[in-house]
C-alpha cells in the first residue's frame, strides 16, 4: 500500500506494523493536520457523537481527500493483533430474560480463523463453533440454543467483532467535526462513528436501506480501559431481534507454537 501523504506528513502502513497505539497516534495527527486544511483550528470539536446512519459516500460533507479515507479504514481493518486468544464473560438479555454466558476463542486473522467454546456461568460447554475462510463449522453443541441460532446470529457477532470487513466503497466525512466512515455493502450501511479525543476508538452502527431510508438494527460500541490499545468492553445491540450483548474482554497472546 502507498503510504498516505498530506502536507509534510506521511502515514505508511509498513511503518505501523499493525500495532493499535501507533495507528491511533498516526490517525491523530492525521485528523488534525486533515482539520487545519479544511477549515482551521476549529475543523475538529469534542461535540457527542454523530448521528446513526450518517451518509459519508454521497458527498455531503465528506472531506476531499482519500489520507482520511484510507487511515480510517485501516484502522478498523487493524484493529486487532493478527493472532490472539480471548476471554469473554458475556451478558446476554432477549426478551426480558439474561443469562451470564463465558467465551473462549482462538483467532487469526490472517487466515480468517474464529474458533469459540461457550459455557454456562458456572462451567459446562454449551456449544462449540468455528467460522473459518467464511465457512461454519458447529463442532458440538447441548441442545441449550439452537444451531440454526448459533450458526445465524453467533456467528454474525463474531464475524463482524473480528474478522476483517471488506470494504466496498468508503468514504469519510466530518460531520460537526467528528470523523465518520461510512460503506454501504449488500443492502446495508456501515457506518463507524470516531471519538475525537482518540480516533483509534468508534462505535459502529449498521441500518437497513429501505425505499431511501435507513432503519438502525445493529449497534456496536467499544469501550478501553486506561492505557488500553484493544476494548476490554463492547456492547452489541441488535434492535431488529431485540437482544444485547455485554460483554467484558480479557485478552490472552497467542502462543507462537500454535
Amino acid at each position: 500500500m502507498m503510504p498516505f501523504l498530506t502536507g509534510t506528513f506521511v502515514l505508511s502502513p509498513d511503518c505501523l506494523d499493525g500495532d493499535p497505539v501507533k495507528l491511533r497516534m498516526a490517525l491523530t495527527t492525521l485528523m488534525i493536520l486533515v482539520s487545519l486544511m479544511a477549515g482551521g483550528c476549529g475543523g475538529l470539536s469534542p461535540s457527542g457523537p454523530a448521528q446513526s446512519g450518517t451518509d459519508c459516500t454521497n458527498g455531503s460533507n465528506e472531506d476531499s481527500s482519500s489520507q482520511l479515507v484510507d487511515a480510517l479504514v485501516q484502522t478498523v481493518s487493524e484493529q486487532y493483533p493478527a493472532r490472539f486468544n480471548a476471554l469473554h464473560r458475556v451478558g446476554l438479555t432477549y426478551r426480558g430474560s439474561s443469562v451470564i454466558l463465558k467465551g473462549f476463542l482462538k483467532i487469526d486473522r490472517k487466515f480468517r480463523d474464529i474458533h469459540l467454546v461457550a459455557q454456562g456461568e458456572m462451567g459446562g460447554a454449551l456449544f462449540e463453533v468455528r467460522l473459518v475462510k467464511g465457512k461454519i463449522n458447529t463442532l458440538s453443541t447441548n441442545g441449550s440454543f439452537k444451531k440454526s441460532w448459533i450458526e445465524k446470529t453467533v456467528v454474525r457477532d463474531l464475524r463482524i467483532l473480528y474478522d476483517a470487513p471488506r470494504f466496498q466503497t468508503p468514504g469519510a466525512c466530518l460531520p460537526k467535526g467528528i470523523p465518520t466512515l461510512s460503506d454501504v455493502r449488500a443492502g446495508k450501511r456501515w457506518t463507524y462513528i470516531f471519538n475525537n479525543s482518540d480516533p483509534g476508538r468508534f462505535q459502529l452502527t449498521r441500518t437497513t436501506i429501505r425505499q431511501g431510508r435507513e432503519v438502525p438494527e445493529y449497534v456496536i460500541d467499544y469501550t478501553y480501559g486506561l492505557g488500553s490499545a484493544l476494548p476490554d468492553f463492547i456492547r452489541i445491540e441488535d434492535r431488529k431481534t431485540g437482544y444485547t450483548l455485554n460483554i467484558n474482554v480479557r485478552y490472552i497472546p497467542a502462543n507462537p507454537e500454535d
